[in-house]
């Protein structure tokens, strides 16, 4: 009766071990899963749109960067509206009919980036502004594969946020100007003597 008994203890703790074992195991393959994901995550392409000011001006420019660590394929690059670069409603003004938001760009590396000049701030911001010519605002969209993957990603470009704000100066080559225009009266005053 006590080997009964005993069989029966062994039984049960075993029983109990093999549970702690296989939620153990559960635990590990979620984790290994998790490490999986955020490896994929971190070396991912990742191509983005960014509206940018250009330093000492007051140009505004779309970046489109990818800042990931791998190659995106077959990126194409579409927006929601007509933008018309300058204020200037021409067709071959219109971003859309640019040649990257036509066609799509068979592959772009960790880094590659292309920029488009879009509007000065005044012509943006002035208060009879056509948002049909110069939206303030507009979705970029922008699909790529990696990995047997597609991603599909919206992003809102919004001028309004740098209405009133501040120019990103260059102090150096402010410092140059002033030295270029000193150069250019002394080299005036050698003229004239």
């Amino acid at each position: 009766m006590m080997i009964e008994v005993l069989t029966g203890i062994l039984v049960i703790v075993t029983g109990f071990y093999a549970l702690v074992t296989y939620k153990i195991l559960m635990a590990n393959s979620d984790a290994v899963s998790e490490m999986r994901t955020q490896n994929q995550n971190y070396s991912r392409p990742l191509v983005q749109p960014t509206l940018f000011v250009r330093e000492s001006t007051n140009l505004f420019g779309l970046r489109i960067r990818n800042n990931g660590l791998s190659t995106a394929k077959g990126v194409r690059i579409s927006i929601d509206r007509d933008f018309f670069t300058f204020g200037e409603q021409k067709e071959s003004n219109n971003l859309r009919h640019m040649s990257a938001f036509r066609e799509p760009i068979a592959s772009f590396g960790p880094g590659a980036e292309v920029e488009f000049l879009l509007v000065q701030a005044p012509v943006v911001f002035a208060d009879d502004a056509d948002q049909n010519i110069v939206p303030i605002k507009f979705e970029v969209k922008i699909e790529y594969a990696f990995s047997d993957k597609k991603v599909c990603e919206e992003t809102t470009i919004d001028f309004r946020p740098y209405r009133h704000a501040n120019i990103p100066q260059n102090e150096v080559a402010n410092e140059l100007k002033k030295i270029h225009k000193a150069l250019e009266a002394l080299g005036e005053l050698f003229k004239k003597q």
